[in-house]
């Protein structure tokens, strides 16, 4: 099978080509089940071999072992290695069309997978911190890239588009969480539920929570990550235009996001906010791993703080 498109539609076919093969497969993923998250078994099997051309950038979904499924209870996150394509074709002639302004959603969605777990963990390791600090590095000089092609009317080269390409692609690469915990990236879940509940697009909804969650972290809520990490991170990231980002982490990612013209406005009223952290917890924590010790309550509170933020 050869899937050209973008990441919702390489998903699709990634699970299509495991559904043909494996009936276990279609058993696991069709009963209910509360839990955000499917690992298929190891002994999934599938015996059509997938080619994925990928026409967006960001999601990287040509390269990973993950899928997303969409549900009438939300989206689901399926993992297993049998999900990774065979082939990935990378070609800059696939994002020619590709509007600028999601070319620079697809920089944020790499950059976000790619720091977000080297800042949810707590632990120091040189090589892999190295190499998600190199990456994040120059994703960041890629967005500026886009901001200025975007500046001056001009729609970014194929040159420009393969390297963003490229790195959405490398930004699943096991090196990066290499010993990290499983479950550093608390954000990345929020932002999924927030965007499913709202019907916005996902980076909307990303744009909006990162300022505040890393405000949070810089007010010493361990729970959402490492300040020391946080401080580090930002002070790589800031070298890239240090006249325009400030050196606090929450007002530079904010100023970041601006500068790169990202729309990180939300509108939703407080029982609709409720809804969402309500399905968050259910479907990510409250005993289920992956949100850790943060509860529905901590979720409303970073919404809140998203959803004030766009109304002022």
């Amino acid at each position: 099978m050869v899937a050209v498109g973008g990441g919702s539609v390489i998903d699709q076919a990634k699970l299509a080509v495991c559904l043909l093969e494996d009936h276990e497969t279609y058993a696991r993923l069709a009963v209910p089940q509360r839990s955000g998250m499917v690992t298929l078994p190891g002994r999934a099997r599938r015996g059509s071999r997938l080619v994925a051309v990928p026409t967006t950038v960001g999601t990287g979904t040509e390269l990973s072992a993950v899928a997303c499924m969409d549900t009438d209870r939300g989206k689901r996150l399926i993992i297993s290695e049998m999900l990774r394509p065979d082939v990935a074709v990378i070609d800059a002639e696939a994002t020619a069309t590709l509007p600028v302004e999601l070319l620079a959603e697809g920089v944020l969605e790499a950059l976000f997978r790619v720091v977000s777990p080297y800042i949810g963990d707590h632990q120091d390791l040189p090589t892999e911190d190295a190499l998600a600090e190199t990456i994040a590095e120059r994703l960041v000089l890629l967005g500026h890239e886009v901001r200025d092609a975007r500046r001056t009317g001009h729609h970014p080269v194929a040159r420009l588009r393969g390297e963003i390409a490229k790195l959405s692609g490398l930004s699943h690469a096991g090196w990066l969480v290499l010993g990290r915990h499983p479950y550093a990236v608390k954000g990345w879940l929020i932002a999924n539920e927030l965007s499913w509940a709202l019907k916005v697009r996902k980076m909307t909804a990303v744009a909006a929570l990162l300022p505040h969650l890393w405000r949070n972290i810089l007010r010493g809520d361990t729970r959402w990550g490492s300040r020391r990490r946080l401080d580090r991170m930002w002070a790589r990231l800031r070298e890239t235009a240090p006249d325009v980002l400030p050196g606090d982490p929450e007002q530079g990612i904010a100023a970041l996001l601006d500068f790169w013209g990202i729309d990180r406005r939300i509108a939703a009223d407080a029982d609709r906010l409720e809804i969402v952290a309500g399905r968050t917890a259910r479907s990510w924590g409250a005993g289920l791993p992956m949100l850790g010790e943060l509860t529905a309550a901590d979720v409303r509170m970073l919404l809140e703080q998203a959803a004030g933020a766009s109304a002022r």
